[in-house]
């Protein structure tokens, strides 16, 4: 069975680990994310910040 997964998040994938209390069951959940995956890093002003002092 294929498929996607879309996953969104302020973390860093170092900082994934600290989420987990096993650190063999969070390696091998993490690896799976990650393996084969794009990431897309957005930088820049934040536009909930930009919106917020347009109101």
């Amino acid at each position: 069975m294929n498929g996607s997964l879309v996953l969104t998040t302020q973390y860093p994938i170092p900082q994934w680990f600290e989420s987990f209390k096993d650190e063999t069951i969070a390696d091998a959940i993490i690896d799976r994310i990650v393996h084969n995956s794009h990431d897309v890093l957005l930088k820049g002003p934040s536009m909930r910040r930009a919106k917020a002092k347009a109101k």
